[in-house]
């Protein structure tokens, strides 16, 4: 079974925590999010000292990277430089290789096989579980922006229909009123 020290379980449980924050609303918790965040990068220059979590510090910072972004981003005050925060977010982020060594009996290589695909092209389930995950979860921010641009050109579009509505009753008025002035001038005439 995998260790995971009581300093790493800590850090964990405040990254679910700090993400499920900025799933919930991020414009109210941005200084709940900014605050775990150096709370998070602490956590992780203490586990840089265990030798277990090496292999897993880089997806951490990449975590942690992403979230402070996020709260910096939100933290902006126009839209133009929260794109430009955002776009500081890496969309794909670098594969790390993880060399696994067998330093005492087989049974971590056996142990380590289980878990592993029997490809070598193919990943790890939980890295596959992962990038599922985020694939899932970037679709779904994607979604969400586009959902928001699409009311946001609703509304616009509303607005517009709006005035255009009180321009043609304005229009129909004035029809009516100049057919009234022509029905009475033609009368005055005798047409």
């Amino acid at each position: 079974m995998a260790y995971i020290s009581e300093t790493e379980l800590k850090f964990l449980r405040l990254l679910e925590r700090t993400k499920r924050l900025t799933k919930e609303d991020l414009s109210a918790n941005v200084w709940k999010v900014s605050a775990a965040t150096k709370i998070l990068n602490n956590l992780i220059y203490v586990l840089q000292n265990d030798d277990k979590t090496n292999d897993i510090l880089h997806e951490y910072r990449q975590e942690v990277l992403q979230l402070k972004l996020l709260a910096e981003a939100e933290s902006k005050s126009s839209t133009e430089e929260s794109l430009k925060v955002i776009e500081k977010i890496p969309r794909v982020f670098a594969d790390v290789p993880v060399d696994v060594e067998d330093t005492d009996s087989g049974n971590n290589r056996i142990f380590i096989d289980f878990f592993n695909f029997s490809s070598k092209n193919s990943l790890p389930a939980d890295e596959m579980f992962i990038k599922n995950e985020r694939l899932e979860e970037d679709l779904a921010n994607d979604l969400l922006s586009m959902t928001r641009s699409l009311k946001t050109v609703m509304s616009a579009a509303g607005e517009v229909i709006k005035d255009d509505n009180q321009k043609l009753t304005k229009m129909q008025k004035q029809v009516e009123d100049n057919t009234k002035a022509l029905e009475v001038k033609t009368k005055e005439n005798g047409f």
